[in-house]
């Protein structure tokens, strides 16, 4: 659940920028919102002064603008929306923003340069100078608690230790599904992060993985993970149920991996 508090709420479906009832017809300073969230989707926008949202066709966003040019999501959204959020308005960031490593021809990103300028939404590039990224190192992304949303690439198989430690503001994060591990402490406290869908690729999630992840409410476990380390979900205190896609066949051992409150379903045939 995203719940922002009001400047003017946007609807992206009509001809032009509506704000409250009564309010006269208003154009968005996107440059301003450039500086305000990162790299955006603007060019339609820059280049219309009538402020037309019609060629971006995407249907309704519950987005809000503030008086200092943020864009955010506004409301109860769920995942779907979250993901047109950050199609429509969202642009890969540039390769400069991250220091790496390269590997037979292949990119494991090992910092983030922009922690300080308070980012909330990221999608992280799935190549560097032409050449696959394929891991997130360890505590790339420590303490950055701006971040809201995160999209990470097809091209990543591995999300190492510590990666989004204490990201206490990060609400949504889409991993694709090339993903196969999730390194220990990946999401260590990210106390405000409320849900998250693990891909088919996923083998095996590290030691308290997601630990203190407190408004985490429910999890899916896809059938090919085989591992999961003991305290992977220690101190969620919310999460209430573990759904997983496999037989209670002594494979995965542990259960509920120290979730205080869960009851775990096995061979979960739901989506």
């Amino acid at each position: 659940m995203i719940v922002l508090a009001g400047a003017i709420i946007l609807s992206l479906n009509s001809s032009n920028i509506i704000g409250r009832a009564g309010e006269a017809k208003t154009k968005v300073d996107m440059a301003t919102v450039k500086e305000q969230i990162g790299i955006v989707k603007a060019e339609a926008l820059l280049n219309d002064s009538t402020g037309d949202f019609s060629k971006i066709n995407k249907g309704d966003l519950p987005i809000e603008i503030s008086s200092k040019g943020e864009v955010s999501l506004t409301g109860n959204v769920d995942d779907k929306t979250v993901e047109t959020f950050m199609d429509v308005f969202v642009e890969t960031a540039p390769e400069s923003d991250f220091d790496y490593s390269e590997n037979n021809g292949k990119i494991t990103i090992t910092g983030y340069k922009r922690k300080a300028d308070n980012i909330k939404y990221l999608k992280i590039p799935s190549t560097i100078n032409g050449k696959p990224v394929i891991g997130i190192g360890s505590s790339v992304f420590y303490a950055c608690f701006s971040l809201t949303n995160v999209v990470i690439p097809n091209s990543v198989i591995s999300i190492g230790t510590e990666a989004f430690y204490n990201c206490s503001g990060l609400t949504n994060i889409t991993i694709p599904n090339s993903v196969t591990s999730i390194g220990i402490f990946s999401f260590f406290n990210c106390s405000s992060l409320t849900n998250i869908i693990i891909p088919n690729s996923m083998t095996s999630i590290g030691l308290y993985a997601f630990s203190t992840c407190t408004s985490l409410t429910n999890i899916i476990i896809p059938n090919s993970v085989n591992s999961i380390a003991s305290n992977a979900f220690y101190n969620c205190t919310s999460l209430t149920s573990i759904k997983i896609k496999r037989p209670n066949d002594g494979t995965l051992t542990g259960a509920p991996w120290s979730a205080p409150n869960a009851t775990v379903t096995w061979n979960y045939t739901g989506k």
